[in-house]
């Protein structure tokens, strides 16, 4: 059987979680300011 999380383990994995998807979110962010200040201009 599995042993129960702790909190700090809550606290790791929330952590690793963020460094993981960071990356990916700021791109997504990136792509949108990008996109929203190229249509602007036009």
């Amino acid at each position: 059987m599995m042993n129960r999380i702790t909190g700090m383990s809550v606290v790791f994995y929330g952590a690793y979680a963020v460094l993981l998807l960071l990356p990916m979110g700021l791109q997504m962010i990136g792509e949108k300011r990008f996109s929203a200040a190229t249509s602007k201009k036009v």
